[in-house]
């Protein structure tokens, strides 16, 4: 499978399973929706006062009036996870405030590997920022591909997110 970073920019979720192994040649999916449900319930428990949506796979908090926190895990051939947050603003975040909202996703949602992947990156400015019209995308290395930080201020909702292989 080839993903361009022209298609990330453009479909965030497509990080979701953008990762550096080939894909099957099968039209069969490896990941059940079923199992995909079950994980994002364990997310949700872990985090009391989720909501789950088991048509988008997602679970989501509503951390105070304007601000969603979400969980979203997915994919065919390729597993990947997502966090992020959408809050109502006035104008968009700073590239600090958004980098301090991705380690906070980070530690909550992702394995300590991971997060030790994010935070030196991030400490380091080691990320390969990609600007685009509507969506700032940095990308930092992983062993099974890439983890996604991408940062979005659309009609006042102003989105961080964070998106990763899982292996």
């Amino acid at each position: 499978m080839h993903v361009s970073i022209t298609d990330l920019i453009k479909h965030p979720m497509i990080a979701l399973v953008c990762l550096a192994v080939p894909a099957f040649a099968s039209d069969e999916c490896t990941f059940s929706e079923v199992g995909i449900l079950e994980n994002i319930k364990h997310i949700a428990d872990a985090h009391p006062g989720a909501s789950v949506d088991s048509q988008r796979l997602r679970a989501s908090w509503e951390l105070d009036a304007g601000t969603v926190e979400y969980f979203e895990a997915g994919g065919c051939h390729d597993y990947g996870e997502k966090a992020g947050r959408e809050t109502r603003m006035v104008e968009a975040r700073d590239d600090d405030s958004v980098l301090e909202i991705a380690i906070a996703l980070a530690r909550k949602f992702m394995t300590e590997q991971n997060l030790k992947l994010v935070v030196e990156a991030i400490d380091n400015r080691a990320l390969e920022t990609v600007a685009g019209d509507e969506t700032d995308t940095q990308i930092i290395g992983h062993p099974f591909g890439e983890i996604v930080i991408s940062h979005s201020f659309a009609d006042g909702t102003d989105t961080v997110e964070v998106a990763w292989p899982v292996y």
